[in-house]
């Protein structure tokens, strides 16, 4: 093999290892929307983020490691019901678009991505319309990518019959 060969397979490992790893960010952040619609998020949801991880969601709260982050999601679940009653499965059906990565270059083991979120809930027996975007970092921790933070911001969070297009557009909350 030449040292042109050598370079050229190189560059093909650098170029092959590079798809991977944004494969593998794009099943982490579905796999995190996964859990969401399908009510299993106690079963999996904080192996998703690093053990300092950090979720700030704005005004629904900022939560800093594995406990506080599934104390959300189970908070959340009780806002978020199918009907009246809070005994009722959450009924959150969420869908993310766009997701886009980029990679630290000083570090390969960090990368930073965007999605947009369009969001259907029944919030308080209501159903609700919700956009806004996810701003997210990662870190591979012993060879896996997970979420060292995610930050939403939200565009709109109005119940469907109303619409957004009045100023007041974040009408859902779980406090």
């Amino acid at each position: 093999m030449t040292d042109l060969d050598a370079a050229r397979l190189a560059n093909i490992e650098r170029r092959l290892t590079r798809l991977e790893d944004i494969e593998a960010l794009h099943k982490l952040r579905y796999r995190y929307h996964e859990l969401v619609n399908t009510n299993t998020w106690e079963e999996h949801g904080a192996e998703l983020f690093t053990a300092d991880a950090v979720m700030d969601y704005g005004h629904l709260g900022v939560c800093h490691g594995h406990e506080e982050i599934a104390a959300f999601f189970n908070g959340a679940a009780a806002g978020v019901t199918g009907s009246e009653s809070p005994t009722e499965p959450p009924f959150v059906k969420q869908f993310i678009h766009a997701h886009d990565v980029r990679f630290d270059e000083a570090d390969s083991d960090r990368a930073i991505g965007i999605s947009f979120l369009e969001a259907k809930p029944v919030y308080r027996g209501e159903s609700f319309l919700v956009s806004g975007r996810f701003d997210d970092e990662y870190r591979r921790v012993d060879g896996r990518w997970l979420f060292s933070k995610v930050k939403a911001e939200y565009w709109f969070m109005v119940p469907a019959h109303e619409g957004w297009a009045s100023p007041d557009r974040i009408k859902m909350s779980f406090k």
